[in-house]
C-alpha cells in the first residue's frame, strides 16, 4: 500500500482550501489517500478540512491518528505501507506493526527520534549508510551526496541487507523497497488525468464529487479485470460500457414514463 496526499485542483470558496507548491494545482482540497502498490485501486479516502466544531464530526488531526484511521481497511492483514515523512514517525511505525502492518517511510532529520549521528553527512563516504535498530523498527541514513543524507525508518526490514543491483551507489534494500512502491497515489492520479469527468466548478462538493467518479471506475475496472482473471481490458472500452450501464436504467425509465414517449 501507499500512503500520500491528493490535492483536488480548486479555486473558488472553501474553508479548508489548502495552498501546497511542489503541486501542480497549487490551491485545491487536500484528500489523504490509501492505495495499492501494483494495481491501482484505492481502499481510503479522506479529506483534510482542518479543525472542526465540537461535535460528532470532529476528528483528530495528529499524524499518527490519521495514519491509523486510513489504515483501518487494511490492518491485521499482514501488508505493508510506504509513506513520506509527514506520516511517518516511531509511534506510528509501533502502533501499525502491533496491528499486524508493517510500515517504510522516509523520516525528517530533525524529528526527537532520530540520532544525531543519522543526520549528519559531512565526514561521512558518499554511498555510505549507516543502521540502528530498535525492534521492531530499523532506521537507515544513507549519503546521497557530500551534504545529504536521507533517513528511513522500516517495520519490514530487520537486517544490514544492500541491493546488488545498485552497484556502485550501494543502496540498502530498505531505499529500493521504497522508491519501488513509493508512487502509487501517483499513478492513481496519472490515470485518472488521462479519463477525467470534471470540469471546473466553484462548488467543492461538486469538485469532489467529479473525483470520485473518477476513482469509482478505476476501482471498478480493477475488480473486473481481477474477475477475469486480468486478461487485457481497454480502458477506454470499460469506461464506454461502464457509463452506459450507469445511464440504461435511466434511460428504461423514461422510455415507460407516458409524457416521455412519442405521438
Amino acid at each position: 500500500m501507499t500512503l500520500d496526499e491528493q490535492l483536488l485542483a480548486f479555486r473558488g470558496r472553501c474553508a479548508f482550501r489548502q495552498y501546497i507548491p511542489n503541486k501542480p494545482a497549487k490551491y485545491g482540497i487536500k484528500v489523504f489517500a490509501l492505495v495499492d502498490v501494483h494495481y491501482p485501486y484505492t481502499f481510503n479516502l479522506e479529506i483534510y478540512a482542518g479543525q472542526q466544531p465540537e461535535g460528532l464530526f470532529r476528528l483528530s488531526n495528529e499524524k499518527h491518528d490519521v495514519v491509523m484511521r486510513m489504515a483501518r481497511p487494511v490492518l491485521g492483514k499482514h501488508l505493508t505501507i510506504t509513506m513520506d515523512n509527514w506520516f511517518s514517525s516511531q509511534r506510528v511505525a509501533k502502533q501499525l506493526f502491533e496491528n499486524g502492518t508493517a510500515m517504510v517511510g522516509t523520516m525528517r532529520r530533525d524529528k526527537r527520534k532520530v540520532p544525531c549521528e543519522f543526520r549528519v553527512a559531512r565526514g561521512n563516504p558518499l554511498f555510505s549508510s549507516k543502521l540502528g535498530f530498535n525492534q521492531p523498527c530499523t532506521l537507515v541514513a544513507y549519503v546521497t551526496k557530500p551534504n545529504k543524507v536521507v533517513i528511513l525508518m522500516s517495520t519490514m526490514h530487520n537486517d544490514t541487507a544492500i541491493d546488488s543491483d545498485t552497484g556502485d551507489r550501494q543502496k540498502p534494500e530498505i531505499i529500493t523497497y521504497y522508491n519501488r512502491t513509493k508512487d502509487g497515489v501517483h499513478l492513481v492520479d496519472k490515470m485518472c488525468s488521462l479519463y477525467d469527468v470534471s470540469r471546473n466548478s466553484r462548488r467543492w462538493p461538486v469538485t469532489i464529487f467529479y473525483d470520485l467518479l473518477n476513482l469509482s471506475a478505476l476501482n471498478a475496472l480493477c475488480i473486473y479485470t481481477a474477475n477475469k482473471n486480468y486478461d487485457s481490458v481497454r480502458r477506454r472500452d470499460f469506461l464506454v460500457d461502464l457509463s452506459l450501464a450507469w445511464t440504461k436504467r435511466l434511460a428504461n425509465r423514461r422510455l415507460e414514463t407516458k409524457h416521455c414517449q412519442g405521438v
